[in-house]
């Protein structure tokens, strides 16, 4: 597992807005167990029993948000992939054709620090003209990188370096030091 991994079937999730809502579990469902009913809170609104769980003392709530399955890259530098068992940060893969000709032209000059292209690789592992999206963040835990099946690719060497690259500056909002 390296920085520059690409991995299918990876969640990207959005949250679009406040108030919150969140979700407890209540009771399986009467007609199907795989399903639960659940209770949505609204932050903001009446707590749930035992209240809101969701400050750093707190055990965490489940956040409703907006979710996508898609493809993906790891952005977890090396060093931190190696130290921390718990967390990896990928980013979400976009077909190139989603954007405009004039957005095409700014992502493959470097002018737009918010994507970085994936050029279309045609021998195995073939690969469709695409990009990051540094917007579109998600942290997952190990476990949902492990299964064999969802690794896809593994980025050159050359290639995790740009990406590196184009993710401190889309950090730092200017173009890293040679």
């Amino acid at each position: 597992m390296l920085l520059g991994d690409i991995y299918r079937d990876v969640p990207s999730l959005h949250v679009p807005a406040r108030p919150f809502q969140v979700a407890r579990a209540w009771q399986p469902s009467k007609d199907d167990p795989t399903i639960l009913d659940a209770r949505i809170h609204t932050e903001g609104g009446t707590p749930p029993k035992g209240d809101f769980k969701w400050t750093l003392e707190g055990e965490g709530d489940s956040i409703i948000a907006k979710g996508i399955i898609s493809w993906a890259i790891l952005l977890s530098d090396d060093c931190e992939i190696e130290h921390d068992e718990d967390h990896r940060t990928v980013a979400l893969i976009k077909p190139w054709d989603n954007l405009s000709e004039g957005s095409q032209k700014k992502v493959s000059s470097g002018d737009n620090y918010c994507f970085f292209e994936l050029p279309e690789q045609t021998e195995d592992p073939k690969w469709e003209h695409s990009y990051v999206d540094f917007r579109r963040l998600t942290t997952v835990r190990p476990k949902v990188l492990a299964k064999k099946t969802h690794h896809y690719a593994s980025a050159s060497s050359e290639l995790r370096k740009a990406l590196a690259t184009a993710f401190w500056e889309y950090l730092m909002r200017h173009a890293a030091e040679a």
